[in-house]
């Protein structure tokens, strides 16, 4: 008797990173042996996969850290592919000295408003006594043009543009470097992505798929320069070994362990005591 099919949703975003990890998953080149199932591709960018995330209609996603915080009774954890800072992360770039004495607001773009970037940029304004300022919510390959052209005062880089955006930006501009800032606040490292997978479809089931995404980072991995050429194709940033160096940060075969565990909690204790990130119960983290 042949195998039920089991079809599933999986989000991605279209960053290399993102790519470079699912890439195998779906091609075919990695597989359940036991189990048939057939992922249909879900690729978006991160903050409409959060919004779908908290829906609840994506059964296997990856999502910033706050936007599975909100969802996590819904949700498992799982336990590779996760994007962790360490020592680096988003940046916030500014025109001249915001921080210094002056009236009315400041204008901050941020690449989605469940996103780590904002939750960290939101609890980082508020620690260094900045208390008026206005969020706007931008798609994320907006956010340079809008600050260099002087439309919003800051904004938040994320993927691969953090890499290069000292090069952009000099003289006028200050840049801050929120992952340093966050390891000196907590000496953790950054949490700022995870997958996760719909517990609706089962413990059993989850665990399988999480042994997937380990999978498929190896093969990755064992057959860098050609996964790498693929996602080169979706990145904004065209040279490659900035791209290969953006996917060596955050692209790893670890699993989460306790570190990375206690910097998640730690990201929900420091924006629910800055009221930035607000949950109508406590997370639960469960790991497959």
């Amino acid at each position: 008797m042949p195998k039920s099919i089991i079809s599933l949703s999986l989000g991605h975003s279209p960053d290399p990173d993102d790519i470079f990890l699912t890439y195998p998953i779906l091609s075919g080149l990695v597989r359940l042996e036991d189990v048939d199932v057939q992922f249909f591709e879900v690729c978006l960018d991160i903050e409409i996969l959060n919004k779908l995330v908290l829906a609840g209609r994506l059964d296997v996603s990856a999502a910033s850290v706050p936007a599975f915080l909100k969802a996590s009774r819904r949700y498992y954890l799982i336990r590779y592919g996760a994007s962790v800072g360490y020592r680096y992360g988003p940046k916030i770039i500014c025109r001249g000295d915001i921080f210094s004495s002056r009236a009315g607001e400041v204008v901050v773009a941020v690449p989605g408003l469940n996103t780590t970037a904002r939750v960290l940029a939101e609890v980082f304004l508020r620690r260094v006594g900045l208390s008026k300022y206005l969020l706007v919510d931008v798609p994320h390959d907006k956010v340079t043009y809008l600050v260099k052209s002087g439309v919003t005062d800051c904004g938040v880089v994320i993927h691969e543009e953090q890499l290069v955006v000292e090069n952009i930006f000099s003289g006028e501009f200050s840049v801050y470097d929120l992952g340093e800032w966050w390891y000196r606040e907590t000496k953790l490292p950054i949490p700022l992505g995870v997958n996760i997978v719909s517990r609706r479809i089962g413990e059993d089931l989850a665990r399988k798929i999480s042994s997937l995404y380990i999978r498929s980072i190896r093969y990755s991995l064992e057959n860098f320069d050609s996964i790498l050429n693929i996602s080169l194709k979706y990145s904004r940033v065209k040279n490659e070994n900035l791209v290969r160096k953006f996917i060596q940060m955050y692209v790893k075969p670890d699993p989460i362990g306790e570190e990375e565990l206690k910097a998640i909690r730690r990201l929900y204790e420091l924006s629910s005591s800055e009221k930035v990130l607000s949950l109508e119960e406590e997370p639960e983290l469960v790991l497959v």
